[in-house]
């Protein structure tokens, strides 16, 4: 997946922005901290299922004293090519996938996938659940697109289920909820397992397992059944908690870099990044050998708290992937070893 070219209007302190880059495979933007060059690369996250790079409200990603935003991109993959458009307008967003508007949010992901590293993500193994099972699900979508819907699907009904807790509403009416939460849990599950085993045989310098109770309920003999049976155990606990006790949503990754044999969770900053990297580079190579197409990659400051041993080997890895990767940086030297395609100025929310 690579972009050909982007405009972007009034988003963050972008006025008016149109980067061509045609077949470019490696692009550095290099400008001082605040010129807008993460704008840029949250800008490109949006063209991809989810909430993007920094998971912000739209309306506080529009130019100050203004009402809109827009993104439109022309995208190329190797067996086709597609105009994507996007506009934020008073609280409202809409999607063209090749002139045509696109129902939900999750049809992007049949376009590609976009896979991101922030600085935010030098402590993913440290801090929350969440934050972890996002990371991976967005791994996931790139192998398997209606994992995304799936997901969506999943906590619409959860959230269902939760209303008709508190109403005390017919058990008819939740039985219904509970099966249709059952079946997309399961697909989740799946997913993720199936998923997990592809990628484990591209990363063999990372160790990682899927863990949750719910999780187990793959290995019973009829994990629909068992699934259901624990909702309806966690009834009343969940209408007095207000939460869902029990389901994908639970899930969290473990992980240990083999190099030193440390939890992910106890490593140096520098080590943790570097895992993190090799998982993305790792699902990259997946992505490849499955389908011909590889993500394309974003890698804000990529080079902080790397030293040079691990800077060089990460840009012998770039230098291989063969997919489009967006990278930032304050200076050109910061690159050295890597040759980027092409060097972008941003200054002011500008190309220069």
């Amino acid at each position: 997946m690579h972009i050909t070219k982007l405009n972007l209007t009034t988003f963050r302190n972008i006025t008016s922005l149109s980067i061509k880059v045609d077949d470019a495979k490696l692009i550095a933007l290099v400008g001082k901290n605040g010129a807008g060059k993460t704008n840029i690369l949250e800008a490109i996250s949006l063209l991809s299922p989810g909430n993007g790079l920094h998971k912000a409200k739209r309306e506080l990603q529009i130019q100050n004293g203004l009402n809109s935003w827009g993104i439109h991109a022309c995208i190329s993959k190797p067996a086709s090519s597609h105009k994507v458009g996007m506009l934020y307008n008073k609280g409202k967003r809409s999607i063209k996938i090749d002139d045509e508007t696109a129902e939900i949010q999750s049809d992007l992901a049949r376009i590609g996938n976009i896979l991101w590293f922030t600085p935010r993500m030098d402590r993913l193994f440290l801090d929350n659940a969440q934050a972890r099972r996002e990371f991976f699900d967005r791994l996931v979508y790139s192998l398997y697109p209606k994992h995304a819907q799936n997901l969506l699907r999943y906590r619409h009904h959860l959230k269902n289920r939760l209303k008709l807790l508190k109403t005390n509403a017919n058990n008819n009416w939740l039985n219904i909820e509970e099966e249709q939460i059952t079946k997309f849990a399961i697909k989740i599950m799946q997913s993720r397992e199936e998923f997990l085993e592809k990628l484990l045989q591209h990363l063999p310098e990372i160790e990682l397992s899927l863990t949750g109770s719910a999780h187990k309920v793959l290995a019973e003999e009829n994990p629909f059944n068992k699934f259901i049976a624990y909702m309806e155990e966690n009834r009343e606990r969940d209408c007095i908690y207000g939460s869902s006790s029990f389901g994908p949503h639970r899930t969290d990754i473990n992980g240990r870099l083999l190099e030193n044999n440390i939890p992910l969770n106890q490593t140096s900053t520098g080590q943790h990044k570097k895992s993190i990297l090799h998982i993305l580079l790792a699902n990259a190579r997946l992505n490849h050998t499955q389908t011909g197409v590889t993500p394309l990659i974003l890698l804000d400051e990529i080079t902080a708290h790397l030293d040079e041993k691990v800077k060089h080997i990460l840009f012998d890895e770039l230098a291989k992937m063969g997919t489009q990767i967006w990278m930032t940086g304050t200076e050109e030297s910061l690159f050295n070893g890597l040759k980027p395609d092409v060097f972008i100025k941003v200054e002011d929310g500008e190309v220069v």
